[in-house]
């Protein structure tokens, strides 16, 4: 099962001016900084920065490694670096150590139901969604091109949010009525930590794939990556540092600038198409009475990312993640 993680900045008012905390947590930050609130601690420590990530623990080793001559001891994480000069490095690892490279894989990556990833991107990185036109096209033909679609700025992030119910999966393009409506606007309960800007929601079907591709400048390091779904995923697509057109019109996920693939794309997404029939297919369209309709349904953020959902006393008590403040 995958799961998104989170790689956090945090300060207190008591310690050293210029001393950050920089760790990872399968909960939210501010669940963690509360974690590590104890009697030791003189106050209460502040969030300053958290990154989803579907690789937290490979994003907060490669920040470490980054900042190795600033960290104050070898068993803490702590560093004598500004906010912003940690966030910069996390931004940097998250691409680096939770990037295309992390993927590799000589077989798809398979999508299912309550799957969450956190995929960080590079300017130019682009991906090919692939689907069969229709049922009976799966024995006879082989699959074709739906759309392309691409990033602009080093260090967006496209989510990849798996759900068994069609309903709850919405597309911009495609107008839905929930179409425009982020899933996880926030990474905190209070509606504080605003979770970037959306550039682009669509739908991957079951038996869909998704081929993700280096930027052509990047062809002989990286390698493509495949993704196939077994259920509905909804495909949400963010930025930090949105790239305009004319200085006017915003680049969304679906606006193409790439000029021409390098052979080893197009030699990726040709394999992709010859592999073997999906285990789970449904139409994308001509959805007839016996198939539910897309995107008439909207989940709160918590059923995306369920570390939003309140934590009982019980589960707070018993949460195997450490207080201890080297980790």
């Amino acid at each position: 099962m995958h799961e998104v993680g989170f790689v956090y900045v945090l300060t207190n008012p008591h310690y050293v001016p210029g001393l950050v905390k920089i760790g990872e947590t399968g909960l939210l930050a501010e669940d963690r900084a509360k974690k590590l609130f104890t009697t030791g601690v003189p106050a209460p420590f502040t969030v300053e920065y958290r990154a989803a990530t579907s690789r937290p623990l490979d994003v907060e080793g490669k920040a470490h490694k980054i900042l190795a001559a600033h960290r104050v001891n070898s068993s803490r994480e702590f560093f004598f670096v500004t906010v912003d000069e940690a966030i910069e490095t996390i931004r940097l690892s998250a691409v680096e150590a939770g990037g295309i490279a992390s993927w590799k894989s000589a077989t798809p990556h398979y999508l299912r139901t309550e799957d969450r990833l956190a995929l960080s991107l590079e300017a130019g990185q682009t991906f090919v969604h692939l689907a069969y036109r229709d049922q009976t096209s799966l024995l006879t033909e082989e699959m074709g091109v739906v759309n392309v679609y691409q990033a602009h700025s080093n260090g967006d992030l496209l989510e990849i949010l798996v759900t068994k119910s069609p309903e709850n999966v919405s597309s911009y393009s495609e107008g839905h009525y929930w179409g425009t409506i982020d899933p996880v606007p926030f990474l905190d309960r209070d509606g504080k930590a605003v979770n970037g800007i959306v550039n682009g929601l669509e739908i991957l079907m079951p038996g869909e794939r998704l081929v993700w591709l280096p930027a052509p400048d990047q062809t002989t390091i990286h390698s493509a990556v495949i993704f196939e779904a077994l259920d509905y995923c909804q495909l949400v697509s963010r930025t930090w540092s949105p790239q305009f057109i004319d200085n006017i019109f915003p680049l969304g996920f679906d606006v193409l600038t790439v000029d021409q693939a390098p052979p080893e794309s197009v030699a990726a997404v040709q394999a992709a198409l010859k592999l073997p029939i999906p285990r789970h297919w449904a139409p994308h369209s001509n959805r007839g009475e016996e198939w539910s309709k897309l995107g008439t349904a909207r989940r709160p953020p918590s059923y995306w990312l369920p570390q939003l959902k309140l934590r009982k006393r019980s589960e707070q008590a018993h949460k195997s993640e450490p207080t201890d403040l080297s980790e």
